[in-house]
Protein backbone atom coordinates (compact mmCIF):
# COMPACT_ATOMS: atom_id res chain seq x y z
CA UNK A 1 0.00 0.00 0.00
CA UNK A 2 2.85 2.38 0.79
CA UNK A 3 4.53 1.79 -2.55
CA UNK A 4 1.25 2.37 -4.38
CA UNK A 5 1.01 5.70 -2.54
CA UNK A 6 4.51 6.66 -3.74
CA UNK A 7 6.31 5.94 -0.47
CA UNK A 8 9.59 4.04 -0.70
CA UNK A 9 8.93 0.94 1.38
CA UNK A 10 10.14 -2.63 1.79
CA UNK A 11 8.51 -5.47 3.68
CA UNK A 12 9.79 -6.54 7.08
CA UNK A 13 11.81 -9.71 6.52
CA UNK A 14 13.25 -12.37 8.79
CA UNK A 15 16.85 -13.57 8.51
CA UNK A 16 16.01 -16.43 6.14
CA UNK A 17 13.94 -14.13 3.93
CA UNK A 18 16.78 -11.60 3.74
CA UNK A 19 19.42 -14.25 2.99
CA UNK A 20 17.41 -15.60 0.06
CA UNK A 21 15.98 -12.37 -1.35
CA UNK A 22 16.76 -12.19 -5.09
CA UNK A 23 16.51 -8.38 -5.19
CA UNK A 24 19.10 -7.95 -2.42
CA UNK A 25 21.42 -10.39 -4.19
CA UNK A 26 21.01 -8.60 -7.52
CA UNK A 27 21.80 -5.23 -5.89
CA UNK A 28 25.02 -6.69 -4.46
CA UNK A 29 23.95 -6.54 -0.82
CA UNK A 30 24.23 -10.31 -0.42
CA UNK A 31 27.65 -11.66 -1.31
CA UNK A 32 29.14 -15.13 -1.12
CA UNK A 33 32.64 -15.31 0.35
CA UNK A 34 34.84 -18.32 1.01
CA UNK A 35 35.91 -18.60 4.65
CA UNK A 36 38.91 -20.87 5.34
CA UNK A 37 37.19 -22.67 8.23
CA UNK A 38 33.51 -22.85 7.24
CA UNK A 39 33.58 -22.63 3.45
CA UNK A 40 31.39 -20.45 1.27
CA UNK A 41 28.81 -18.45 3.19
CA UNK A 42 26.44 -15.64 2.30
CA UNK A 43 27.26 -12.35 4.01
CA UNK A 44 25.31 -9.13 4.26
CA UNK A 45 27.27 -6.45 2.47
CA UNK A 46 27.15 -2.68 2.57
CA UNK A 47 23.51 -1.52 2.34
CA UNK A 48 24.26 1.51 0.15
CA UNK A 49 26.11 2.29 -3.07
CA UNK A 50 28.30 5.25 -3.89
CA UNK A 51 29.20 6.51 -7.35
CA UNK A 52 32.90 7.29 -6.73
CA UNK A 53 33.90 5.06 -3.82
CA UNK A 54 32.94 1.40 -4.22
CA UNK A 55 31.48 -0.06 -1.04
CA UNK A 56 31.95 -3.80 -0.82
CA UNK A 57 33.14 -6.52 1.48
CA UNK A 58 36.82 -7.18 0.88
CA UNK A 59 37.38 -10.25 3.02
CA UNK A 60 35.79 -12.57 5.52
CA UNK A 61 36.28 -12.13 9.24
CA UNK A 62 39.69 -13.36 10.39
CA UNK A 63 40.21 -16.68 12.10
CA UNK A 64 41.28 -16.73 15.74
CA UNK A 65 44.87 -15.50 15.94
CA UNK A 66 45.16 -14.80 12.22
CA UNK A 67 46.39 -11.23 12.70
CA UNK A 68 48.20 -11.67 16.03
CA UNK A 69 51.74 -11.49 14.64
CA UNK A 70 51.00 -8.43 12.51
CA UNK A 71 49.34 -6.52 15.34
CA UNK A 72 51.96 -7.34 17.95
CA UNK A 73 54.95 -6.79 15.68
CA UNK A 74 53.95 -3.92 13.41
CA UNK A 75 51.84 -1.95 15.85
CA UNK A 76 53.50 -2.79 19.16
CA UNK A 77 57.06 -3.55 18.06
CA UNK A 78 57.30 -7.16 19.31
CA UNK A 79 60.19 -9.13 17.79
CA UNK A 80 59.80 -12.62 16.29
CA UNK A 81 61.73 -13.96 19.28
CA UNK A 82 59.31 -12.32 21.71
CA UNK A 83 56.33 -13.75 19.81
CA UNK A 84 57.90 -17.22 19.98
CA UNK A 85 58.43 -16.85 23.75
CA UNK A 86 54.78 -15.85 24.15
CA UNK A 87 53.70 -18.91 22.18
CA UNK A 88 55.89 -21.25 24.26
CA UNK A 89 54.37 -19.78 27.42
CA UNK A 90 50.89 -20.33 25.83
CA UNK A 91 50.07 -16.65 26.19
CA UNK A 92 49.21 -16.39 22.47
CA UNK A 93 48.28 -19.08 19.98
Amino acid sequence: MLQRAGVAAFPTLGNKDIATDPHLRERGFLVDLDHPEVGVRTYAGVPWTMSVTPCKLRRVSPCLGQDTDEVLSRLLGYTPEHLEDLRKAEIIA
